[in-house]
């Protein structure tokens, strides 16, 4: 499996490919995002802003997900990194910098993404069934007319991307689904309750 890093700040996204990883581990406890990065092999995704850093790992089919809250210090690199003034060099401060706060908040998800049988059983339904059965949140991406259409939808903690028939009235809610997968966290995953939940960091 692929390890993809995701930090969005705003709309700066940053991916980032890692090797695969060894089946049967225990996840150790982590002291910040650069000790995760340096010490698994796990997929992950993380998200941060201007108030904290939220970062969700699945490793051995367990679903971590650990946060910490920036300091005055890691909020004026965002600024400087969403700005006007920004630049890659403001952006890769800001990762540096954060990447080393220490977590405040870890908890392992109760939540498992549908498996890809469960995925199978959903072609032939169109997008608004999708919608039906809980899905939301869809983002369409077709490259070119009379193309096949990709669309991500996203249910609970996980995000899929489903490949879809075209139609000819060009509305995604009528397609039906030819195939699907899964594809990484939702992100409602990401929404932590910073009030009860965090401290800053020490």
């Amino acid at each position: 499996m692929k390890k993809t890093l995701l930090l969005v700040l705003s709309a700066i996204i940053l991916c980032l490919a890692c090797a695969a990883h060894a089946a049967g581990k225990e996840p150790p406890a982590f002291a910040s995002v650069r000790d995760v990065l340096e010490r698994t092999e796990g997929y992950l995704e993380i998200v941060g802003g201007e108030e904290y850093i939220v970062l969700i790992l699945e490793e051995d089919g367990r679903y971590i997900r650990m946060a910490a809250l920036t300091d005055d210090h890691a909020k004026d690199l965002y600024q400087a990194a969403t700005g006007e003034d920004y630049s890659v060099s403001a952006m890769e401060a800001y990762n540096d910098y954060t990447y080393t706060l220490p977590f405040s908040y870890m908890e392992e998800l109760d939540d498992t993404p549908m498996n890809q049988a469960e995925l199978d059983g959903l072609k032939g339904k169109t997008v608004q069934e999708l919608f039906d059965e809980g899905f939301g949140e869809e983002i369409i991406n077709q490259d070119e007319i009379g193309a096949p259409v990709h669309i991500f939808l996203e249910k609970g903690l996980f995000r899929y991307e489903f490949e879809l028939d075209h139609a000819a009235s060009g509305d995604p809610r009528i397609m039906t689904v030819r195939s699907g997968k899964y594809y990484g966290f939702s992100r409602s995953a990401f929404d932590v309750d910073l009030q009860e939940n965090l401290s800053g960091p020490q």
